[in-house]
């Protein structure tokens, strides 16, 4: 749907004067604990500026940055992800963009440190399906819940993209996340975003989340080159779960013979002395990355 935006100034994190678009001065993005309506203003594409300018601020100040998103199916959560990634780095990697724990954590590992207006990111895409809170006793999530409270010295830009804001384990959610964005249709149609930062709560582990604005962002066209690279890396991806759902080892009804263990043996070995990423060492080998992840899973347990 068409909007008028009327150019405004306003001031970033860092103290830096952005011009945005203003659509709405007092928009109501839900109501406080008495009914009463909170009301914010509605901004263009430009306002990404703004989060950008926050997300680098922080990193400058010492912090690191988990930025959550949430939204529907098929509802702008990449889109918008992809829009901030690529604003804080034009040339932002596809190979960043991870959709399992494993391969998240070693892109944050082998990330450089920030360095000459170089902020380091990475992204964790389908979080639900290593982070879903009701599969907080699996191994790798808790192993990847301890590490995440240290890490926060290398100053890095996470991305976490999954359906909905409970889906995600409670620890992660309201121990680490800092900006949550939760993507919705405005008028029928996609590109609004709902921009909230998590408040520390000394009490709980709770956070208060904060509504700072919501933004019509722009979609991303679908001849970019970026952009076409991270559909086939997500396709492979899903390709990979499907697979999965139709081998009986995978959903663990099935058994395990020894010719198995065997395997696993190897391409966890394979995996510690080669160094490489799951997806590349599953191509090497002639399996999904699904696979590989499943077996260096079990490993971790």
């Amino acid at each position: 749907m068409p909007f008028k935006a009327k150019p405004v100034s306003i001031q970033g994190r860092s103290g830096k004067r952005l011009t945005v678009g203003l659509v709405e001065d007092d928009f109501s993005i839900q109501a406080n604990s008495d009914g009463v309506p909170i009301l914010v203003p509605v901004y263009d594409d430009r306002y990404l500026d703004y989060i950008v300018d926050w997300a680098k601020s922080q990193v400058d100040q010492g912090w690191d940055v988990p930025i959550l998103y949430t939204g529907e199916r098929r509802g702008g959560k990449t889109t918008a992800a992809a829009r901030i990634a690529r604003k804080i780095d034009p040339d932002f990697p596809v190979g960043n963009v991870a959709f399992r724990i494993n391969d998240f954590r070693k892109t944050i590992r082998e990330n450089p440190r920030p360095h000459d207006k170089y902020y380091p990111q990475a992204w964790l895409d389908e979080a639900a399906m290593d982070l879903y809170k009701g599969d907080f006793m699996m191994a790798i999530q808790k192993s990847f819940v301890k590490r995440a409270t240290v890490i926060g010295s290398k100053r890095q830009i996470w991305h976490i993209i999954l359906p909905h804001f409970d889906f995600l384990s409670t620890k992660v959610a309201q121990g680490i996340v800092r900006l949550w964005i939760d993507v919705d249709l405005w008028h029928g149609q996609r590109g609004y975003m709902e921009v909230r930062e998590g408040v520390r709560n000394k009490w709980k582990i709770q956070r208060y989340w904060n509504p700072w604005a919501v933004c019509l962002y722009d979609k991303v066209p679908e001849d970019d080159p970026w952009w076409l690279t991270y559909s086939e890396h997500k396709d492979a991806f899903v390709d990979s779960i499907l697979e999965e759902d139709d081998d009986p080892e995978a959903t663990g009804k099935g058994p395990r013979s020894k010719q198995v263990e065997q395997r696993d043996r190897a391409v966890q070995l394979l995996y510690r002395s080669k160094g490489v990423s799951h997806s590349k060492l599953a191509h090497e080998l002639g399996m999904t990355p699904g696979t590989v992840s499943r077996i260096l899973s079990r490993a971790n347990g």
